[in-house]
């Protein structure tokens, strides 16, 4: 037959469970998960259009986040009065970083959270003409991606031009908020024989999504879409929260750099925290 718990040992065992749950919910969240890639794909370089720049590819998302890169490169004439309509099976994408540079560079980066899933339309549209007909290219490319923080996506938004860079360090506009788990998403627009992917973090952790060396025209100058999914071997700094990138040769300009972010998992004393006031209702309910 089950013996009652005297008085004393419900007191006592009651306090350290409610110890415990409070010391662990009180905790912030230890670590992040990991942002994971399912399907990538690009629309493949689009030439100059009278009329109207706009392209269109089939995209198969198998994620609960998408992610776009779009970059423009231009010899010369490029013209891009307002950021375009990006979007997918007829749903609009939030712009996360948009830059124009000069009359011939155009990087982008956009983002949606909970895209229908399967194969639909993946769309960009600038309502009008952007590039004259033989000067230059563009492209755009997507990622399918999980683990995503849906409630506030970007961990960072940065926009350069500067030519001639060769070390470029991204920093967390607040404390903490690029972290490893999370990842990375570039374009680099209207550069001049760069490699592919053009730029590599500490940890040697950038991919490339697409790439073309030979845009149309005399003078068109090369761009890519990259990323990099972060690890701890990537971060600096004294919050370890910064991305120093490399490359021998970034004449770029346009760059639009986004860090979306990973949801953050409860730490382990967290989730003991959790466990133990679970308990410590279920004692409750049992009459201790």
């Amino acid at each position: 037959m089950r013996q009652p718990i005297r008085p004393m040992r419900r007191v006592k065992y009651l306090a350290a469970a409610g110890t415990l749950a409070l010391m662990g919910m009180g905790l912030p969240a230890a670590d992040a998960a990991v942002i994971t890639v399912g399907n990538t794909g690009s629309s493949g370089p689009i030439a100059a259009a009278a009329g109207n720049e706009s392209g269109s590819m089939s995209f198969n998302n198998n994620g609960s986040f998408l992610a776009v890169v779009l970059t423009v490169s231009a010899s010369s004439g490029l013209s891009v009065s307002s950021a375009p309509t990006v979007s997918y099976n007829s749903t609009a994408l939030t712009p996360a970083a948009t830059y124009v540079y000069s009359d011939y560079a155009y990087s982008a980066v956009y983002y949606l959270n909970n895209p229908a899933a399967g194969d639909h339309p993946l769309s960009v549209n600038f309502g009008a003409d952007i590039l004259q007909a033989g000067y230059g290219a563009w492209e755009f490319g997507a990622l399918s991606l999980s683990n995503v923080k849906s409630a506030s996506p970007v961990a960072a938004a940065v926009t350069a031009s500067a030519n001639g860079l060769t070390s470029w360090t991204i920093t967390s506009p607040t404390p903490g908020a690029i972290s490893a788990g999370d990842l990375l998403l570039l374009g680099n627009a209207a550069s001049n024989s760069i490699p592919n992917p053009n730029w590599t973090t500490a940890a040697g952790s950038q991919i490339s999504l697409y790439y073309n060396g030979t845009p149309a025209g005399a003078g068109a100058r090369d761009y890519n879409g990259e990323y990099a999914k972060l690890v701890a071997g990537d971060l600096s700094g004294a919050n370890s929260d910064q991305v120093v990138l490399s490359s021998t040769q970034s004449r770029v300009g346009a760059r639009a750099l986004v860090v979306f972010d990973a949801i953050p998992e409860p730490s382990a004393l967290a989730m003991l925290g959790i466990a133990a006031a679970g308990l410590m209702f279920r004692r409750r309910r049992g009459g201790l």
